[in-house]
């Protein structure tokens, strides 16, 4: 008997013994997660339970995989099949990105959008070339996916010949209809994904923040990119990766003032950083690891 089940025959007891009431329950829900692991179990009873008679929150964030039961239960119930999961990604991302064409199917025959744009880069159709699954890919090109990737980062054709040993998705994209001509814009590209890199930015996002910025510059360096990866780095902790980023803005613009200003602090947050480390030493001199960090 897996836990789901086991749950599932002492749940009732458990609310009352916790004296648990439903407008409460949505949060214990959520900090144990039964909800999800109902639905990754596919475990429809222990779902419908806690749905229809406690009030389970359906629309929160869970993990990126699912049951294909559960997610017509949870479309019968009139969650939006398009619905954004706090910038996640809608369904048909999660579906895609996991390889789920059985439950990709589900999410398509009730109408969702094949051509969602995912963080403002990524469709749907790219996702699925990615993770090689032509599976996904034929059912996502059947549903009216565009070939081309209008409006997203770059059309899947290009990243299949990118990528490399992609010949057979080549050969499926040409045969779809994908324009064998379509140009690869660079400076829109790198525009496009500082655009998606600041709003992460802004939303304190700083890892995804600079991973973005960081795929903006693989299109072409910029003084200003590496400095707002190296502000990214700072507010992550990372003195040393900001200090390098820092100096690489300051070789490209010597008399900007804030590649300057970003250089002095990284080496702020730095010499922070070997304090402490310093004060470590002295309370533990026999540390090899602090000993490492100060090396």
């Amino acid at each position: 008997m897996t836990f789901l089940s086991f749950l599932y025959l002492c749940l009732k007891d458990v609310i009352r013994i916790l004296g648990i009431g439903d407008g409460e329950l949505a949060a214990v829900f959520y900090d144990f997660r039964v909800l999800h692991h109902a639905a990754l179990e596919g475990h429809l009873e222990v779902f419908k339970y806690l749905v229809e008679e406690h009030g389970a929150d359906v629309d929160m964030a869970g993990p990126d995989e699912g049951s294909c039961k559960v997610t017509e239960f949870l479309l019968s119930k009139g969650v939006p099949v398009d619905i954004d999961f706090n910038g996640r990604g809608t369904p048909l991302y999660s579906a895609t990105s996991c390889d789920k064409d059985n439950t990709l199917k589900i999410l398509l025959d009730h109408h969702a959008n094949p051509n969602t744009v995912f963080i403002d880069i990524a469709i749907p159709l790219t996702i699925a070339l990615v993770h090689r699954s032509s599976k996904c890919m034929k059912l996502l090109i059947e549903a009216g996916a565009d070939v081309n990737g209008k409006g997203s980062f770059t059309s899947p054709l290009i990243t299949a010949i990118e990528q490399g040993g992609f010949t057979n998705f080549v050969r499926l994209l040409l045969k779809a209809g994908a324009d064998p001509n379509i140009r690869d814009n660079l400076e829109e590209k790198k525009s496009m994904v500082k655009s998606v890199a600041d709003k992460s930015f802004r939303k304190k996002d700083y890892k995804f923040a600079s991973a973005m910025y960081g795929t903006a510059l693989n299109c072409g360096e910029d003084a200003t990119l590496y400095s707002n990866r190296s502000l990214c780095k700072l507010k992550m902790g990372d003195g040393a990766g900001a200090l390098l980023d820092a100096n690489r803005c300051r070789m490209m613009r010597p008399n900007w003032a804030k590649a300057c200003y970003r250089q002095g602090a990284a080496h702020m947050l730095l010499k922070q950083a070997c304090d402490a480390l310093q004060d470590a030493k002295k309370l533990d001199p026999q540390s090899e690891e602090i000993e490492m960090q100060l090396r």
